[in-house]
């Protein structure tokens, strides 16, 4: 079993793809609570069996308010793939 708690464009399940030599066998939960990283979507061409989850992962059950800013205006280092221009977070 695998948990990926900040999937974000997915890259590190690629990475660990590679490393782990991850297959069909592995269960394997990514979660991410930006919708703007549409993680379902950029997951579907590793081929794996993959539950996405869309909210974050913390030490405690609650909420947290979180909004998005546009990174190039803001001029975040939130690394991008040009898809978007909504795709840093910050905690409200």
């Amino acid at each position: 079993m695998l948990f990926d708690l900040g999937t974000h464009y997915g890259e590190g399940l690629r990475q660990l793809q590679l490393e782990l030599t991850l297959d069909g066998t592995w269960e394997i939960h990514a979660y991410e609570s930006n919708p703007a990283c549409q993680v379902g979507r950029r997951l579907q061409d590793l081929a794996l069996p993959i539950q996405v989850h869309e909210s974050a992962v913390w030490i405690r059950d609650g909420r947290a308010a979180f909004r998005q800013h546009n990174h190039g205006v803001a001029a975040a280092a939130s690394p991008a793939d040009g898809t978007s221009d909504v795709d840093g977070w910050a905690v409200a």
